[in-house]
């Protein structure tokens, strides 16, 4: 029964709100509002009828009870969006099949005007306000309503562009709305018109690789730089310069390794058959030796560096060639071997001024160098008169790189303070040296090599000519074993020393190699006190001075030498 609050009732002892719907809020199939206050209590009933009744005074008076849902302008769109698709879908159907051309035009198009649209957004959504004003016109709404219907009806532009443009593409096919894709563009997780433009721009294989060869590159020679770049033109040539990059797979990579790569014919491009030859020709017509799996791999690293690149750069979104290393038995000391003291008493031997024809200095100091220092042989045939040093009484090579005399350094860890062996001081090392400076500052010439015998080559540097006499020598004279080659020197230095000197680090800063860990490699520096003292720990077994026929040098005239060398102080430390 009634009750005389009003739009307070009971029914069943049960009490309810209830009252007509204000005339800003009736429809068709609400003409009143009607509410369970869930209580048989009079009291508590009163009490919450009153605060709705208040309440819904409120929302008419302010005029909210007058706006319209988000789900009720999502619906009222839903219609447009719908309608649009199917326009566009019979567009496509009645069009036909699209060319290459049109098909890029008609994406392009549908980008800009999914881009014309996010601008209107990020400006306060003036077009869509218009188009809301027009949707709105018939239908009772506020203020509010018009700034929702404005922002949804934009949003669902750029929704409807990148429909049409996944469909021009090929990629979609949607003909009627989708409340999942339509939620998507709403939340804003989607791609933007610059993104999407970006993700679907090709850069072709040659013009990656032109620019990866143009960029700066610090470390490489000019030998390196050809190396690299006979890699890549290997490749590309391969795969074709207008492939686009991101269609490069490991797979595909893979197969141009093993199918090509391992079965090119070894030194090919000395053979005039093959010069000319295609690289395809060039698998064909093997008849041989074909590249070794250490020249493979090589040019695989070369390949892999230039996908790192690319992948910094962001051209890729993955390395394809990470794991195109050839994996081998072959552990890294077993590709040199090192020099027995029989091969090292038969190569000292025959390097005696009295026995070699054509014998110079450097024939015979270099080599004794490379067995007292560990240092590579560039390092060593790059030497210039200045590079030996006294720091503090030690007198030592001082392992730089000048651009200005034409020297390099292999990496950043080559550059070195390395004492000079008391070996090499009594053979009379620094009496050659200081003759050497005599000499210069005598004759005025800027030449400051050390070996002035020694020429220079932009693409090898100082050593290249010395290589290729001191390996004809070894052969002639020594071994014909192909895994011993000046290189055994810096092998035999590491091996012998390492047997009598437990401190790896200290090792690995005489012969400039990467030092383990981030305490040994950024912060750690070795004192050359100590770096001398390993270095006298030096035993090859057998009497160096008795095999060259020689007196060592008292220590008196050696300490007068190392007084006359330019000095270099400060803290003893490399």
């Amino acid at each position: 029964m009634d009750v005389s609050v009003k739009n307070l009732v009971s029914r069943n002892g049960k009490y309810y709100f209830r009252c007509r719907c204000p005339a800003g809020m009736r429809g068709d199939d609400m003409r009143e509002i009607k509410i369970s206050l869930k209580t048989s209590d009079l009291k508590k009933a009163v009490s919450v009828c009153k605060l709705i009744t208040g309440k819904l005074n409120h929302l008419i008076e302010s005029g909210a009870a007058n706006t319209m849902t988000l789900d009720e302008i999502r619906r009222i769109l839903a219609g447009y969006i719908s309608q649009d698709l199917e326009e566009h879908a019979r567009q496509m159907a009645d069009y036909g099949p699209i060319c290459p051309d049109t098909r890029r035009e008609g994406m392009r198009r549908a980008l800009n005007a999914m881009q014309y649209y996010e601008r209107d957004r990020d400006a306060g959504f003036p077009e869509g306000r218009s188009v809301a004003e027009g949707i709105l016109q018939n239908i009772p709404h506020t203020p509010s309503d018009l700034n929702f219907m404005a922002q949804e009806w934009t949003m669902a532009q750029i929704f409807l562009m990148q429909m049409q443009h996944d469909r021009i593409a090929g990629k979609r096919f949607l003909t009627e709305y989708n409340q999942a894709i339509y939620d998507e563009i709403m939340s804003g997780n989607y791609r933007s018109a610059d993104e999407i433009r970006q993700a679907e721009t090709v850069h072709t294989l040659g013009e990656l690789v032109e620019q990866y060869l143009a960029a700066p590159h610090p470390t490489w020679g000019m030998s390196m730089r050809e190396a690299v770049q006979n890699a890549l033109t290997t490749m590309t040539e391969y795969f074709g310069a207008d492939t686009d990059i991101k269609s490069l797979k490991l797979p595909n990579l893979t197969s141009f390794r093993d199918n090509v790569l391992m079965k090119l014919p070894a030194r090919r491009k000395i053979y005039p058959g093959l010069r000319n030859c295609s690289l395809l020709e060039q698998v064909e017509a093997r008849d041989g030796e074909t590249l070794s799996i250490t020249t493979v791999n090589l040019m695989t690293a070369r390949i892999a560096s230039f996908f790192i690149w690319c992948f910094d750069n962001e051209y890729i979104d993955r390395s394809p060639a990470a794991k195109l290393k050839i994996k081998t038995n072959d552990a890294p000391s077993e590709k040199r071997s090192t020099f027995t003291p029989e091969d090292l008493k038969t190569i000292f031997t025959e390097l005696r001024e009295d026995r070699l024809n054509a014998w110079k200095p450097h024939k015979l100091w270099i080599p004794l160098i490379a067995l007292f220092s560990g240092a590579r042989q560039n390092e060593i045939c790059q030497l210039q008169i200045h590079n030996i040093l006294n720091v503090e009484g030690i007198p030592c090579f001082n392992i730089i790189g000048e651009p200005e005399y034409n020297t390099r350094l292999k990496n950043v860890n080559s550059k070195r303070l390395v004492p000079i062996h008391p070996v090499l001081l009594q053979l009379g090392f620094l009496d050659y040296v200081l003759k050497r400076r005599k000499n210069i500052r005598g004759n005025g010439s800027g030449d400051k090599r050390l070996w002035q015998t020694l020429n220079y080559s932009e693409k090898y540097g100082y050593g290249h000519g010395y290589e290729k006499s001191f390996g004809n020598f070894l052969r002639a004279y020594v071994t014909k074993d192909k895994k011993k080659v000046f290189h055994s020197f810096r092998h035999s230095f590491d091996s012998y020393l390492s047997n009598k000197e437990p401190n790896a680090f200290l090792i690995q800063s005489l012969d400039g190699h990467g030092k383990r860990g981030e305490l040994a490699s950024r912060y750690s520096k070795a004192f050359l006190s100590d770096m001398l003292a390993t270095l006298c720990k030096l035993d090859y077994g057998f009497d160096i001075f008795d095999v060259l026929g020689k007196t060592p040098l008292p220590d008196e005239a050696i300490q007068k030498q190392i007084d006359e060398l330019p000095r270099l102080t400060g803290i003893i430390t490399i």
